[in-house]
């Protein structure tokens, strides 16, 4: 059950870290493009910060699942 909870912590990490990594370059990309188009690019950076933020979201929800299916949470 320990390799279990292992790799239910490097999968999730590894959602986490991916989703932390790109959502920061994708707001920077957004951040950048606001001064060019005069703030009319806000809404469309802010959902797809969104969108990679949900990859972080259900890793976490992965988490909880199998850990619930293993009786530990």
């Amino acid at each position: 059950m320990g390799f279990a909870v292992l790799g239910i912590g490097v999968i999730t990490g590894a959602a986490e870290a991916f989703s932390g990594a790109y959502q920061g370059s994708v707001c920077a990309s957004g951040i950048s493009l606001l001064p060019k188009t005069k703030g009319r690019i806000l809404t469309n950076a802010m959902m797809l910060a969104v969108f990679v933020e949900l990859i972080g979201v259900l890793g976490l929800v992965f988490a909880i699942m199998a850990l619930a299916m293993l009786g530990l949470f």
